[in-house]
């Protein structure tokens, strides 16, 4: 223990019930305190920091993200070249049915695209930027949101393989015999089916994964009231670095009697002006004008012809007259 340190303040800290911002004793239940009229209670998170579950699957949506648009995009800027458009986003209005097609390019592109599975395709990445979207926000609304999506997803995925199983990709009209005239058309169409079976059934395994992740990440999204006590944070006891830093924030938030609890202990650890000058200003906001005179002199004498000290042996003179 230092030679020197802060002078005892046992009546402030003797009772952590103790409102954390005007020091004035509370009771456990009580909502608010009876002098400052702040509320006693918090609501935080059942889990601040995000565990390595958490990080997994932001790193899994990410996949999906990729791969629902790569794949799909590949796959109609093909197609677009098969027909002869100028761009890919020239298929939207070809789907929704206000744009029509001469009957050759329209069997090549229903042919290997039927409008169901165009719609399901764009599905997944819609789903995955909203999920990754819910994820890092962690806004306790979207959980629920992202479960249902993540069913949407899953069943999406179903949807496709059953449209794509069901489906044959041979020339079985006329007008689709069209479509195959060109000779890389057949393979390509036989290889687009597989690699869309074989997709179709990771995508759906993966979202199975997702959505087992997700269910176990409840707590990241979650909150809890949680009553503010008069009490050291566990995470920083013993170390003077913390105390200063945490006693400072929350001399930021004003809540001063929690503030002079951390910047005293750091105080006992190692002395130096910084501390001493905003514990002072704890004690002037908490009118215990002694206690901030005492700190002040030992800051005096810590940093002798410090400016920032007389100027606040000054404030403090102020309101000991006033």
């Amino acid at each position: 223990m230092p030679k020197f340190g802060p002078p005892p303040a046992e009546d402030i800290f003797d009772d952590e019930l103790n409102c954390v911002r005007c020091a004035a004793p509370t009771v456990w239940e009580a909502p608010r305190c009876p002098v400052c009229d702040q509320s006693l209670w918090v609501k935080r998170r059942e889990v601040e920091s995000r565990s390595s579950a958490y990080w997994i699957l932001v790193e899994l949506e990410i996949v999906f993200v990729l791969l629902s648009v790569l794949l799909p995009l590949l796959l109609f800027t093909y197609i677009g070249m098969r027909v002869e458009l100028e761009s890919v986003l020239q298929l939207l209005p070809v789907y929704l049915g206000s744009v029509d097609l001469p009957p050759e390019k329209a069997a090549i592109l229903f042919g290997l695209v039927p409008r169901g599975l165009f719609w399901l395709a764009l599905l997944p990445g819609g789903l995955a930027i909203g999920i990754l979207i819910g994820l890092l926000s962690r806004w306790p609304p979207l959980y629920f949101v992202m479960l249902l999506m993540e069913g949407l997803r899953i069943v999406a995925g179903l949807g496709k393989l059953v449209i794509v199983i069901s489906s044959r990709l041979d020339a079985l009209t006329p007008a689709m015999m069209l479509a195959f005239a060109v000779k890389p058309a057949g393979r390509w169409a036989t290889w687009m089916r597989t690699g869309i079976i074989v997709g179709d059934v990771v995508l759906v395994a993966l979202s199975g994964l997702s959505l087992a992740l997700l269910l176990r990440l409840y707590d990241h999204f979650s909150f809890q009231k949680r009553r503010l006590v008069l009490r050291l944070d566990n995470d920083v006891e013993g170390n003077e670095i913390g105390l200063w830093l945490r006693g400072r924030a929350y001399a930021q938030q004003k809540l001063w009697a929690l503030a002079a609890l951390h910047l005293h202990q750091a105080l006992m650890l190692r002395e130096t002006v910084e501390a001493y000058l905003v514990l002072a200003v704890a004690y002037i906001n908490l009118a215990r004008f002694e206690l901030a005179e005492k700190v002040l002199h030992n800051a005096r004498r810590v940093s002798p012809g410090n400016s920032r000290v007389e100027d606040l042996l000054a404030l403090l003179a102020e309101k000991q007259k006033g």
